[in-house]
């Protein structure tokens, strides 16, 4: 328990895990023909204790996921729903509605639900993106409040493999900080990329396995002080 004091309540679903994973808090930006489905695990800063499971799917304009962090004496449990809709196929607007539950072994059990409003504007290799979230600042308790999370993305791909990132994300009053971040495809089955978060600093990095129907990708950080998480994704697109 005195590990998870590190951490404030549902504050690992303010932000994306890292610059390279944006879509669990803005389904604008992806809008597939083909079903989806997205599972995952990762561990901040090397601590069992810090796991988390998730799992994503999406068809179409719908999207569905369910996230799971803690131990056996706390967890936080997080179900979403959402979905976008497009306006002459290069605007589009989104919105989710979430379910969080708190658990603390034999003293609590507390449910809240979050609201999410989002938005991507695309043309050629340029895209402008937005997402609130917690919009209705969920509450658990009377000392127990979500704070309102925002960003402002923009990525730019190059002719010649290359994409960058550049994000500026806040809470509520306090100052923003920023988020930066470049991908490279060397070949088609493979994609590198590495960035850098503003507050606390910390370096990104990424590496993708195109296999055909599947996505294999891992994912980390390396925290100043408290050192390095890792994430492992599995996609299949059946």
């Amino acid at each position: 328990m005195i590990i998870l004091m590190m951490l404030g309540v549902f504050e690992t679903t303010l932000f994306p895990q890292n610059i390279f994973f944006e879509r669990e808090f803005n389904p604008t930006l992806e809008n597939r023909e083909r079903f989806q489905v997205v599972i995952g695990t990762g561990s901040k800063f090397q601590l069992p204790e810090l796991r988390t499971y998730y799992l994503y799917s999406s068809l179409r304009s719908y999207r569905l996921s369910a996230c799971s962090f803690g131990n056996e004496l706390y967890r936080e449990n997080v179900l979403r729903l959402g979905s976008c809709f497009s306006f002459q196929k290069l605007w589009s607007v989104g919105f989710g509605v979430g379910l969080l539950n708190n658990w603390v072994r034999d003293y609590s059990n507390r449910f809240t639900y979050s609201l999410c409003l989002s938005s991507a504007f695309q043309k050629r290799n340029m895209k402008l993106s937005a997402w609130v979230n917690n919009l209705n600042f969920p509450r658990l308790s009377r000392v127990d409040q979500l704070p309102l999370s925002y960003s402002i993305r923009f990525d730019y791909q190059t002719k010649n493999r290359f994409e960058f990132a550049f994000a500026v994300r806040g809470m509520n009053k306090e100052l923003p900080f920023f988020n930066f971040g470049i991908t490279f495809a060397p070949y088609k089955i493979i994609d590198i990329g590495t960035g850098v978060n503003t507050d606390p600093i910390y370096l990104e990095y990424m590496v993708k396995l195109n296999l055909g129907d599947f996505i294999l990708v891992y994912s980390g950080s390396n925290h100043q002080y408290l050192g390095l998480s890792h994430a492992f994704n599995l996609k299949f697109y059946p």
